[in-house]
């Protein structure tokens, strides 16, 4: 889909995107664009062939009166974690689709998303009274990412991965220097949210940096001993 498309062509993407469903119908394109109806549909069965949106067909009442709908082609990027809305991310806009799910209406949109990155590990030390204890090491890493499809995203993730296992690892920062406890160290998952949601609610209680720099929070909790929250520290991305 690298080709140049002709401007009546990138009018119906335009159309497609400004909507506020991501559905669309010959005849609506037709009526918003000026056009025929024969012209709207020729037009979005090419943009489908070319593989810019899907196409497919719905009875109304069945099996008589059928309809057929076109939708724009967005990578999916994943389900926001606050909302449990899904991501799509749009090439043409450089912007993330925030859409529900159940009405495939257009929330909003971001032009920033946070990756969240959340892992642990438990080890066990010798607490007060000399008896042995477990210790839970909980991690999350934060960034901020903007014009990123779902493969690179993929890419950052595992930037994430590599930076949190060498920041535990080090002795010298804060939070760090786990040794041998790194055996343990479990990847529970990444999560997105729009940055918006999360500046909106503060959800951190610290700012998120953007990529390729991200934020690294440990936190130590035991039952005997007192625990500790390392506070969140920057360390650029490798």
């Amino acid at each position: 889909m690298s080709e140049r498309l002709p401007p009546a062509l990138e009018a119906v993407l335009d159309y497609m995107e400004s909507r506020p469903c991501m559905y669309v119908s010959a005849s609506e394109v037709a009526k918003a664009l000026g056009i025929t109806y024969g012209a709207a549909r020729y037009r979005l069965m090419r943009l489908a062939e070319l593989g810019y949106i899907d196409t497919y067909v719905a009875y109304i009442v069945s099996p008589r009166i059928r309809r057929r709908w076109f939708h724009i082609r967005l990578p999916y990027i994943g389900t926001e974690g606050k909302t449990g809305y899904d991501i799509y991310y749009s090439p043409r806009k450089k912007a993330y689709i925030i859409t529900n799910p159940t009405t495939r209406e257009k929330v909003r949109e971001e032009h920033e998303i946070v990756v969240e990155y959340t892992g642990s590990m438990e080890t066990g030390v010798r607490g007060k009274t000399g008896s042995f204890e477990f210790i839970d090491v909980e991690i999350t890493a934060i960034t901020g990412v903007k014009e990123a499809d779902d493969s690179e995203l993929k890419r950052i993730e595992d930037e994430m991965d590599r930076t949190v296992l060498e920041y535990l690892a080090n002795p010298w920062v804060e939070g760090g220097g786990w040794g041998p406890a790194m055996k343990a160290f479990e990847k529970k998952g990444v999560n997105y949210n729009g940055l918006s949601i999360i500046e909106e609610q503060d959800h951190y209680g610290y700012p998120v940096p953007q990529y390729p720099t991200m934020a690294i929070h440990v936190e130590k909790t035991a039952k005997s001993t007192r625990p500790k929250d390392y506070g969140w520290h920057e360390v650029p991305m490798r």
